[in-house]
């Protein structure tokens, strides 16, 4: 039988889900129009909002959308690049991996060629920017980027729409089915941990093909218009730009999320959180443009003569950035990396030197059948229950930086990785304690910090 949620609050479950619904991609499209016309500056904005409608805010948003929505050319160019990443993910050769099982038992399958196919799309990018700039230009992306997120926000509606029914009609495994009976929470939320969308699993495809490659793309297209614009023949340039520092940090950290992409089946993102429109849109779209903000905001203040030389890095800012940031991607990958490792050796190993230190705990799945986990508190997991969060929060500062402190707006997106994993520490904590009981008490006595070794 589907399981039924036993309680629903109107206003954080109605009235939250359905604000998240509307009001986050608004919000979304606005930032991109700030970026494309408005420089990212506050001054330049209440110029527009003044320009463009008299000073009247809704008047301004309405503008906004009407003059940036979609032609059927973006339309397909969006839905093309969906199917392009369907096919890489169907036909580039790679083998099987199972992932962690859901609570009752079902066994999620992936695809392990995410590095092959980080690359492909890579190269051929490059390779379009290169010998296809009669047929096409890379800079559509920067050049259209409103009239993009739009198409891609609408066709994240209809994936989520798709994924609901689905999961009422054609379930793939009918004990995960979770329905409330209220369509806005269920719709947010979504039904199913695992579906399918034309026989892959819909979380590698949306997750992993769509959003983490299109986060890629849209940075490097803002590198290559940051070159054609400044950086022909300039070497100087090209190993200071706050642009290409930026944007180089983002594609390494990219890199790194495929080169480990089977450890990411592994993450509370993937094994808790349903596949509905806070994953469906917030990967196709949030991550599409919140992620990328900071180095849109840096083209444009680039593009700008008056702005350009404010913004340009020395040749010591420049390598403290891009070894601190590098440093930061490694130790979030190390960190993630010793823990999976940690768990598939089931603590027998060595961690800096030292045996493994873990603990066992029993929990009893929804099938009733008393099973076992693993909670490591050593090496960095003996510093903080998430001390993976630090370099995490750190790389995005990092290849944020460059844009100094002339304005608040691109650090948007390292406060808001900030919040959502501060928040997803206290949610991670909530769901540990109601899984493992007393076990998970002593681990907390054993790791006392959540994030930050001996302040939070």
């Amino acid at each position: 039988m589907p399981h039924q949620l036993p309680e629903l609050k109107f206003w954080r479950h109605t009235l939250g889900a359905l604000g998240l619904e509307l009001f986050a991609p608004l919000i979304t499209i606005i930032l991109a129009y700030i970026v494309q016309k408005c420089n990212g500056l506050e001054y330049d904005i209440y110029n527009d909002i003044r320009k463009q409608a008299n000073g009247n805010i809704i008047t301004w948003i309405s503008f906004i959308l009407r003059s940036n929505f979609p032609s059927p050319q973006i339309m397909l160019y969006v839905l093309l690049y969906y199917l392009f990443e369907y096919a890489l993910l169907v036909f580039v050769p790679g083998s099987q991996y199972k992932g962690p099982p859901t609570p009752t038992g079902y066994v999620p399958l992936y695809i392990k060629n995410g590095n092959l196919c980080y690359i492909i799309n890579i190269v051929l990018f490059v390779l379009a920017y290169v010998f296809l700039k009669d047929v096409t230009s890379v800079h559509l992306i920067h050049d259209h980027i409103t009239s993009l997120i739009i198409s891609a926000t609408l066709y994240g509606y209809l994936i989520t729409i798709y994924l609901y029914f689905k999961g009422i009609f054609a379930s793939y495994h009918k004990p995960d089915l979770e329905i409330t009976g209220n369509f806005i929470y269920d719709y947010y939320k979504g039904l199913e941990w695992y579906p399918s969308i034309f026989g892959v699993n819909c979380k590698q495809l949306v997750n992993c093909r769509i959003g983490m490659t299109q986060w890629a793309l849209i940075t490097l297209s803002y590198a290559l218009k940051d070159f054609d614009a400044n950086g022909k023949g300039d070497l100087n340039y090209l190993c200071t730009s706050p642009v290409m520092i930026s944007a180089l940090l983002q594609i390494i950290y990219l890199g790194k999320f495929f080169y480990w992409e089977t450890g990411y089946f592994h993450t509370m993102d993937v094994q808790h959180d349903r596949c509905g429109f806070y994953i469906t849109w917030g990967m196709c779209v949030c991550l599409f443009f919140v992620y990328t903000f900071h180095t849109g905001w840096l083209l444009a203040q680039s593009l700008q003569p008056k702005y350009h030389q404010q913004i340009q890095l020395s040749w010591t800012q420049a390598v403290v950035v891009m070894i601190s940031g590098i440093a930061c991607i490694y130790i979030n990958y190390a960190s993630d990396a010793q823990k999976y490792y940690a768990r598939m050796k089931k603590g027998e190993c060595n961690i800096w030197g030292k045996p493994c230190k873990m603990m066992k705990a029993e929990y009893i799945d929804d099938t009733g059948k008393v099973k076992e986990s693993y909670l490591l508190y050593s090496g960095y997991w003996g510093l903080s229950r998430h001390f993976h969060y630090v370099p995490e929060i750190l790389s995005s500062f990092f290849w944020t930086v460059p844009t100094h402190y002339y304005s608040i707006m691109p650090y948007f997106y390292v406060i808001y990785l900030t919040i959502l994993l501060t928040d997803r520490s206290f949610r991670d904590d909530e769901r540990c304690r109601n899984k493992y009981g007393k076990h998970w008490d002593k681990y907390c006595q054993l790791v006392p910090y959540k994030i930050i070794p001996f302040l939070f």
